[in-house]
């Protein structure tokens, strides 16, 4: 249920942590950043899962969602699990105020 009430900070999140720079340049090879992508959304919705497990034990999925002040708390929550190799940008090691 994670990734159905979850959808848009997921994203977020995968986005944040995926090496997005020149993707604008024809000779990049796209291929390896689409490789990337599923074992990084995996690595996300665990990592999130946890956070709610422990933050928000008895809390609707839905409810958590909709609640900008606990979307912030979840967000610095699971972004402390992230192993150090995860981060692929330095945008992804600060965080970012997030507008929900």
């Amino acid at each position: 249920m994670l990734p159905i009430h979850g959808n848009r900070f997921l994203a977020r999140q995968v986005f944040l942590y995926l090496d997005l720079n020149n993707l604008d340049d024809p000779a990049k090879d796209i291929q390896v950043l689409l490789d990337k992508v599923n074992a990084t959304t995996v690595k996300i919705i665990d990592f999130t899962a946890k956070a709610i497990s422990d933050t928000y034990p008895d809390s609707y999925l839905a409810n958590l969602f909709k609640n900008a002040k606990n979307v912030r708390r979840l967000r610095e929550q699971s972004v402390q699990r992230f192993p150090s190799e995860f981060f692929t940008t330095i945008q992804a090691i600060s965080i970012v105020p997030m507008k929900v």
